[in-house]
């Protein structure tokens, strides 16, 4: 099941113009049938520098030198980004968004969709049609590490990506489905050294979200020499040595394809056993920021107030929360009446000030954190799913509900925010008519009973979703998820077959009120803060890119110390 919160564990932004466009296509042979969505990057603009939440022309000079010194409670297993052990722990995040590898783009943490997506190893890329994306690859090195033979410091080529993808495609390499399946990606060719050709089976809306692989040299393609050998890539940084369950240490690649970057000359990744040792080294100095977030928000007010100006704090919205599921299988879950007679009957407010002590919004589909997905926003929504009571109960006595019956609301005890949640839930129906008995439910009992349709329950919390589970078969385990209704089955569809992102922006706010209309089974409520800590001489920190400042390039990252 999908992580939240604690429970279940925790373009570029310049247009080419059309002319210059087809000029383009036309060195590459494609012919004036393209489609003028072209993204430049690369060296110029790809950092925080001039795109990051604080720049480095607000800070100062930048002074080369100095260690990022980090830390973090997961241990890796091996060292392949490729293979199961390598999710998306903070370790995996530091060697591969800013250590040893470059993805081919990135994407801005921002609403405007014309600003979202910039180059890394991308130096630009063309839509062609509906189906085929070319891509120019800027010219980079693969580490140049003596003594090491995969580290040659030969020059990155387009058959390192093709092979890659190919590799990928393979299980138990993770390649993800728009790779594996044989449905979306068809075919990916090297025209030439330095350049791509990718080709869907139709339109992919996501091709740039899903095939956004990292490159290692094609000659470390093998699992055991992924898992087994120090990392190699193009990366801003490369490998110096690591401590068994101890520490990691990069040095700064100094061949790296963007002049005069990264600023930092290495990073340092320590393990510690806890949150609390965490919190004991940031407070002693001897980690830079809190790469993990604070526990809440109460910590990191505590170290705010003993430590003052030494350091700053910053706090994100978080794309976990709270919702729930009520099972549309089952009656009197079906009527339309009784699914907005839930919705109206929770006090939100509530929810968020006595079980998160204030520190949440509510939400509605896509939480704010889920830039990509233009999240409407709960102001949008509000008129159709706000909290009314009497509404909820007029509702309730229409729709000619048993509501002599009790029914259950399945909640896990391994996370205690939803079971208090639940409480104030059942609360609330019970004031309208409604009677809900909460029933905490182990993990593995509660997936064999939410599992596939129709499931075995009335109403259960969950987590928050993607487009695919919108749809009637969604292919997974969350079909339960679906309104089962074919206009939001089109209009997902028509979603993901809109390659610009700004005509798929307004679908995507389309499909948010269209599910609150029809009240959707998936009664999106909250979404949580996270909260973070750094010392104050660290600099350069491209918050759009992450908006921890953690992770995604932070090549333009310095410190100003003495």
């Amino acid at each position: 099941m999908p992580n939240t919160g604690s429970y279940w564990s925790r373009f570029a932004q310049g247009r080419l113009s059309r002319r210059r466009a087809l000029t383009g296509a036309a060195g590459l042979g494609i012919g004036a049938a393209a489609l003028s969505l072209v993204g430049c990057g690369g060296g110029g603009d790809g950092g925080g520098g001039s795109g990051g939440g604080a720049s480095t022309q607000d800070e100062g000079t930048p002074k080369p030198g100095g260690i990022w010194k980090q830390a973090t409670i997961t241990l890796p297993t091996h060292f392949s980004p490729f293979h199961p052990g390598a999710d998306p722990s903070f370790a995996n995040t530091w060697r591969r968004e800013t250590g040893y590898y470059d993805r081919l783009w990135a994407t801005r943490e921002v609403p405007d969709p014309t600003r979202q997506r910039y180059g890394r190893l991308a130096a630009s890329w063309e839509v062609v049609g509906d189906t085929i994306v070319n891509v120019k690859l800027n010219p980079a090195k693969f580490h140049s590490i003596p003594g090491n033979q995969y580290a040659t410091g030969r020059d990155l080529t387009a058959e390192d990506v093709v092979k890659t993808v190919e590799f990928l495609k393979v299980p138990p390499a993770s390649g993800g489905s728009f790779i594996q399946s044989g449905k979306d990606l068809k075919s990916v060719t090297a025209v030439d050294n330095l350049t791509l050709r990718f080709e869907m089976h139709g339109p992919r809306a996501f091709f740039f979200e899903r095939m956004n692989v990292l490159v290692p040299p094609k000659e470390m393609l093998d699992e055991q020499i992924l898992k087994t050998h120090p990392p190699v890539g193009t990366g801003p940084f490369m490998y110096k040595e690591h401590r068994q369950n101890s520490s990691e240490d990069v040095v700064r690649n100094p061949n790296y394809f963007v002049k005069d970057r990264p600023y930092l000359a290495g990073k340092s990744l320590v393990f510690l056993g806890d949150a609390a040792a965490i919190e004991a080294a940031f407070r002693a100095n001897q980690i830079d920021d809190t790469p993990e977030n604070w526990p809440n928000k109460l910590t990191a007010e505590t170290v705010a107030k003993d430590m003052g100006s030494k350091i700053k704090n910053y706090t994100y919205p978080s794309t976990s929360g709270m919702a729930m599921l009520v099972n549309i299988h089952r009656e009197p879950f079906k009527d339309i009446r009784v699914r907005e007679a839930i919705y109206r009957a929770i006090d939100i407010d509530r929810i968020i000030n006595v079980v998160f002590l204030g520190d949440g919004e509510k939400t509605w589909y896509f939480s704010n954190a889920r830039t990509e997905r233009f999240p409407v926003g709960r102001k949008a929504v509000e008129q159709y799913v706000g909290y009314d009571p009497k509404k909820a109960a007029d509702l309730l006595r229409a729709s000619g509900a048993d509501l002599s019956k009790t029914y259950e609301l399945m909640v896990p005890p391994e996370a205690q925010t939803w079971v208090d949640g639940g409480g104030l839930v059942a609360e609330d129906l019970q004031k309208v008519g409604f009677k809900l008995r909460v029933n905490p439910v182990v993990r593995n009992i509660y997936l064999q009973r939410a599992g596939p349709k129709p499931g075995d329950f009335d109403i259960t919390m969950t987590v928050f979703l993607d487009y695919q589970y919108m749809r009637t078969n969604s292919g997974t385990f969350w079909d339960n998820t679906s309104l089962e209704d074919p206009e939001v089955d089109a209009l997902v569809d028509k979603i993901e077959a809109t390659i610009d992102d700004q005509a798929r922006a307004k679908l995507s706010n389309e499909v948010e009120i269209m599910l609150a209309k029809k009240y959707s089974p998936l009664i999106p409520m909250l979404s949580t803060n996270l909260h973070g800590s750094y010392f104050a001489y660290m600099k350069g920190i491209n918050f759009e890119g992450s908006r921890s400042g953690q992770g995604s390039w932070q090549i333009d990252r310095w410190k100003d110390q003495a």
